[in-house]
């Protein structure tokens, strides 16, 4: 023997099911603009770097040998070392002040 039960239709019950479907497409959202958020100051800060090893790298070259060679002279790997390591260092501090700037101003 079946028995078939009758469901009455609840509209309280659809309007939250259709909150939470609201609810959960806005959270989703969110995520995925603060990933590009992110993403798109990643970048930023990774190009002005760019430009400033470039920049950094053209001084050196215009250097005179004599600044490479003899008892007071920089060492070629000390010097590609500084122009990574500072480089990276700007980038973090870009980065961290367009995260603080950026989010707070929209």
């Amino acid at each position: 023997m079946y028995f078939v039960q009758c469901v009455k239709y609840d509209p309280f019950h659809s309007t939250i099911v259709f909150e939470g479907l609201v609810i959960g497409a806005l959270f989703l959202v969110r995520l995925v603009s603060k990933y590009f958020q992110q993403a798109l100051l990643w970048e930023a800060a990774l190009r002005s770097v760019y430009r400033v090893r470039v920049c950094v790298f053209e001084r050196v070259l215009e250097r005179d040998l004599g600044f490479f060679e003899g008892g007071y002279g920089k060492a070629v790997g000390d010097v590609a070392y500084r122009i990574t390591a500072e480089a990276s260092d700007v980038a973090d501090t870009v980065y961290a002040l367009l995260n603080t700037v950026v989010p707070s101003s929209l």
